[in-house]
């Protein structure tokens, strides 16, 4: 007896690979509104951060550096990619972004609560101190996504319809 596949048999493991690939490659089609929301909630995280490691009312070891937990809410800002030290462009934006809010800069303060950094010169004082949620919209062709920054506990929320 011959060990040999038939002629049907590779008919079937030709269709059966075919499949698999067309499904494999559905699954690695580019997202751009989800990439443009990542950079831009990297961006508020990474400010986040730095304002919880800052403390802007202790002044006992010199200059306080203000801008330090703030971020430009203006939309080329925000979309702006460019690495500081090279002034290259890292990566391109696709959607188009909106400030939903009325605050122009927001900042952080140590507990990651929200300020209005356009009220005081970025001082965090209690008389900017924001009681509404920010929001960031994006949208790329007919998708949109919404970045909301809650107040009090500076949790960053995005949402996708």
């Amino acid at each position: 007896m011959k060990k040999a596949l038939t002629l049907v048999e590779l008919i079937v493991v030709v269709i059966i690979i075919g499949i698999l690939s067309s499904v494999a490659l559905s699954s690695f089609k580019i997202n751009h509104l989800k990439d443009d929301v990542n950079i831009i909630f990297l961006k508020f995280a990474n400010v986040k951060y730095q304002a919880v490691g800052y403390d802007k009312g202790l002044n006992n070891r010199g200059s306080v550096t203000y801008a330090i937990g703030c971020i430009d809410l203006d939309t080329d800002k925000l979309k702006d990619t460019k690495n500081q030290k090279t002034q290259s462009q890292n990566y391109k934006f696709h959607s188009s972004v909106s400030n939903d809010s009325n605050v122009s800069i927001l900042c952080f303060d140590t507990y990651g609560r929200t300020y209005d950094g356009g009220v005081d010169d970025n001082k965090t004082t209690l008389k900017s101190l924001l009681f509404q949620d920010v929001n960031i919209s994006l949208s790329y062709q007919s998708k949109k996504a919404k970045l909301s920054i809650q107040p009090q506990s500076g949790y960053i929320k995005v949402i996708y319809w």
